[in-house]
This record gives C-alpha cells, structure tokens and sequence, in this order.
C-alpha cells in the first residue's frame, strides 16, 4: 500500500505494473491495444478538464487572478503561434497562470454555479486533500492504482467532471457509459477503502463546458456500481489471463453475428405500465 499526495501527474500515467483505471477501461474495449503504447494526445476538452481540476486546487481566489491573454496574442483557446506571440511569451514571469478569455468565462461561471448549489459547495468546502495516488496489491497479486481528484474531510472520494451537456443530470449517464464512469467507481472505492478511506459511492461533481455552465453533484445509481464491479473484475481476469497463458488479444465479439447491446427501452417510447424509463442499467 502506497499512498503519495505530492507525486507529479506524469508520474503516475507512467506504466508499469500497477493497473488504473485507463488500462482497465482500455482492455475491456480493445485488448489488442493493451501492449501497445499509444500517442497521448490532448484535446481541447481535456486541456479544459486539466483547468478546471487546477483551480479546484488552488480555489476560486487564485484562480481569479489567473491573467487573460491579450487580445493581440490570443486565439478561442488559447495562445497564437506566430513568432511576436513567440517572443511575448519568452518574457512572461513563470509564476503567472494565462488563460484564454473563453477559460475564464467558464471558470468565473462555474464557481458562480458552485455558490448557488449548496450542494457542490458543500463539497467543495469539504475538501481536505487534493490529486492523491493511491497504490495497492490484492491477495492474488493484482497490483492496482487510483488518483482520486479529492478526498474530502470524511474520506469520500471526490472526481471532478467536465461534459458537454447543458444539463447533466439528463443526460450525462450517456459519458459514463462511454467513458467507463461505473468501471472508475468501483476501481477507486476499492482504492479508498484500502487506503482507510470511506468506499461509498464517488462524488461526482459535474462542470458544465455549455449552457449557463450548470455544476451537479451526482452519485451513480445502484445498478451501475454492480456492473462497474463486474467490468472490474472481468478486465482483471482477463488480463491476468493474457499474461499468464499469453491468450488472443482480439476484441470482444470476434468470431460471432452479435445481438447489438443497447439500453433498455432505447426502440420503445414506454415500458409496458405506461411510464417512461431511461434506464441504462
């Protein structure tokens, strides 16, 4: 058991024997890349992900001081790339976070919202460690990892969440389907406990990047956290497999016609009582 609160982020993605939540979500979806070391790329809503986990650390003051950068120097999304912007730039102190104009509209909102769900706030309030790693081994030998965003002062783990969706509450159950957001709670909560922390539920603050920018406080329904179980255990087993008797790294449903999974009642308007049910469990 190994607990750091300090280790840089690069650190932590470095692989090796310790399993996150990455890999496992990346062997379940397609094994055959499981030994391969992919490209990270950042996209612009991840860098605007990274943001927002940087002034949850360091709070809404600093983060108000955060410059702008200069109409002259600036794109939508941040710097320009000529060779003045260049040179601008080489003068610049490194102490001084800038940021696009369309980042600190986002930011201003979000810690608005923040302040008007007593919910997040309270949240927020609650935060007593921030960007923990969290390393462990299983009886078997599975070596796992987690870095929960925040844990708060009774031991919950906190995961700050950017989505596209004005409002989440509708329909951000579509990103933890996609993403594999049942798969990181039961991943993380097994961390937790191991590490003497609280193994409920994780929180999930939800950050709108559209609308009026909405911040939501969510857990995942009951149903989802037995399927994130399941997910983990499946890709544990399998890759537990695949190193002991080097089996076939091809994805899932190779060799078969298979009957498209989909959520319930996604082809009816009704369930058979007349009510409608969304859900995707």
């Amino acid at each position: 058991m190994e607990i750091l609160y300090d280790e840089p982020i690069e650190t932590y993605h470095r692989k090796g024997e310790h399993l996150n939540k990455s890999r496992l979500k990346q062997w379940l979806d397609d094994p055959s890349l499981f030994d391969v070391d992919m490209p990270v790329k950042k996209s612009d809503s991840i860098k605007t992900g990274d943001l927002v986990h940087k002034s949850f650390e360091v709070g809404y003051d600093k983060t108000m001081d955060w410059e702008i950068i200069p109409e002259e120097h600036s794109t939508l999304s941040g710097w320009k790339s000529t060779k003045k912007t260049k040179e601008f730039r080489e003068s610049l102190s490194p102490k001084i976070t800038w940021i696009s104009a369309a980042d600190h509209y986002l930011l201003a909102d979000m810690w608005q919202q923040i302040r008007a769900n007593s919910a997040a706030q309270s949240v927020v309030d609650a935060i007593a460690h921030h960007e923990v790693s969290i390393r462990w081994s299983r009886a078997d030998g599975t070596q796992l990892k987690c870095r929960p965003d925040a844990i708060t002062n009774d031991g919950r783990v906190v995961d700050w969440k950017t989505c596209r969706y004005a409002n989440p509450l509708k329909d951000w159950w579509k990103a933890v389907v996609d993403y594999g957001y049942h798969l990181q709670d039961a991943l993380y909560r097994e961390g937790a406990k191991e590490a003497g922390w609280s193994d409920e539920p994780l929180i999930f603050v939800l950050i709108s990047t559209s609308g009026s920018h909405q911040v939501q406080v969510v857990e995942l329904p009951s149903e989802a956290c037995v399927v994130g179980k399941r997910m983990l255990e499946k890709a544990i087993e399998g890759i537990a497999a695949h190193k002991a008797f080097g089996t076939a790294l091809v994805p899932e449903g190779y060799g078969a016609v298979n009957t498209l999974p989909v959520p319930r009642n996604v082809f009816s308007l009704e369930t058979s009582n007349g009510s409608n049910d969304n859900s995707v469990w």
